[in-house]
């Protein structure tokens, strides 16, 4: 099925680092990682382990050869793999049983590929999967506003829910929230679409299950799989609707996988067709999970672009020259400082790179939309850019 910018993202990369990893060491990461060459010649992929031991990042990346103009080579298929500079690994030096022991004890878990093992509240970022099931439930339009206007908070009940912007967005329609990440629109967008019909749209957009990477032991993701999830986790009456303004924020009983969360950007940028992350060269597998109109994905994709733009929750990590899409997500972590998140794609009209950020408990999506774009730039040979500390 064709898709309405007709692409697919040549690389995605994702990403699970800490404050302390400096955006030019990020860099030089990607620069170990070769970009794509269209090939008919089979490519032989590392062993995991032997990857393990050389310490070099893992990226995922999907090619599309949409003709034999474009690739250089006849047919139109998918590869993916992993790919690597020509120089050699150097030696690793062993790691005694101290060494080991300690690694085992510290308690940032440096053995844990946490891209795929560990689960994170999304933040919002999880805002694009609210505004896809809102859409595609039609109980949005796109130029709708929500009855309440954001003031710096929503009251529900007892309860006042507030917005990360304490002075408040307004009244936004869609492209605007998604722009400024207002939690107040999100908060009501949610109790519109309802509870239920909010479990089953993201259970469609396969935001419980693993990412079904050809990697051993990822872990599923954790979403509500019914209503009855929070009857039996907090009793019939021990839970009330609020749980919908949780989950609609990115919030709640919602943890994801770094590679998960690429993969429904991924299937944002490809007219809803998510694909299965590969390492190895395996059969190509994409599952269409929605299907928008055109003008509702324009409306989408032009929210996405207004976040790297003036007045955007990442602007000041924009790229001269080149427009990106993405979303930044401030995820708020009951174990410590929140978690800095930032997914997106570039360039926004027909991309060639879908990257994925955690920082953990690095406080604020802005500083993961800053490694984003040095990691876009670098790849696309594009800048500059520069570092901004807004929330989102």
């Amino acid at each position: 099925m064709k898709n309405f910018r007709g692409w697919v993202p040549e690389f995605t990369l994702s990403i699970r680092t800490t404050p302390s990893v400096s955006t030019s060491r990020l860099v030089n990461w990607v620069h170990c990682v070769k970009a794509c060459t269209i090939s008919e010649a089979p490519r032989t992929s590392m062993p995991a382990s032997r990857l393990e031991s050389t310490g070099a990042p893992l990226t995922v990346r999907t090619v599309r050869r949409s003709s034999p103009a474009a690739s250089g080579c006849g047919g139109s298929s998918f590869r993916s793999g992993i790919e690597r500079s020509k120089q050699a690994p150097q030696a690793v030096p062993a790691v005694t049983g101290i060494d080991y022991l300690q690694l085992l004890e510290d308690k940032r878990r440096p053995l844990v590929n946490k891209v795929i093992q560990g689960t994170y509240p999304p933040g919002s970022t999880f805002k694009l999967a609210t505004s896809l099931i809102a859409l595609q439930e039609g109980v949005v339009g796109v130029k709708e506003h929500m009855p309440v206007p954001c003031t710096g908070g929503y009251q529900f009940g007892n309860r006042y829910f507030r917005c990360w912007e304490k002075k408040g967005h307004g009244s936004l329609d869609l492209e605007g929230a998604i722009k400024h990440s207002c939690d107040v629109y999100f908060y009501q967008l949610g109790l519109k679409i309802g509870l239920a019909r909010y479990i089953a749209g993201g259970i469609k957009l396969t935001m419980r299950d693993k990412s079904g990477i050809d990697l051993p032991e990822e872990t599923q993701a954790r979403f509500p799989y019914a209503i009855d999830y929070y009857n039996k986790k907090y009793g019939v009456r021990g839970w009330s609707n609020a749980e919908t303004l949780n989950l609609a924020i990115g919030q709640g009983s919602n943890s994801q996988t770094v590679v998960n969360m690429a993969k429904l950007y991924s299937a944002f940028a490809t007219g809803g067709q998510a694909p299965r992350p590969e390492i190895a060269h395996l059969v190509p597998q994409r599952k269409q999970v929605f299907q928008l109109s055109e003008i509702q994905d324009s409306v989408v994709l032009e929210g996405l672009k207004a976040v790297l733009e003036a007045g955007g929750t990442a602007g000041a990590s924009a790229i001269q020259g080149l427009t990106l899409a993405g979303k930044t997500g401030t995820a708020q972590n009951t174990g410590g400082a929140d978690h800095g998140w930032f997914v997106g794609f570039a360039p926004a009209d027909k991309p060639k790179i879908v990257v994925a950020v955690l920082l953990e408990f690095g406080l604020h999506g802005s500083r993961a939309a800053h490694i984003a774009s040095a990691i876009i730039g670098h790849y696309l040979k594009v800048g500059p850019i520069k570092a901004t500390m807004d929330e989102g």
